[in-house]
């Protein structure tokens, strides 16, 4: 599954401990995901290639468009 980072607050960097993206990654730019944490109030994301476990807050998840050609 992608995400696309939208910017981080202090809030979303420090519920939680997570680590900063702001720091590591680009607003706007797709990121594939490579490993969830699910938290009673709060879920993490690790990303492919970079370090670190990010507040899922931070992202939108960019849904796959599919294309049926099924004729009715």
């Amino acid at each position: 599954m992608k995400v696309r980072f939208m910017g981080a607050s202090k809030e979303q960097i420090l519920w939680g401990k997570n680590d900063d993206p702001n720091i590591k990654l680009t607003k706007g730019s797709e990121y594939e995901i490579e490993d969830t944490k699910f938290y009673s109030w709060r879920t993490q994301i690790k990303l492919r290639g970079i370090d670190g476990w990010f507040n899922d807050a931070s992202f939108v998840h960019i849904l796959k468009e599919e294309v049926c050609d099924r004729k009715i």
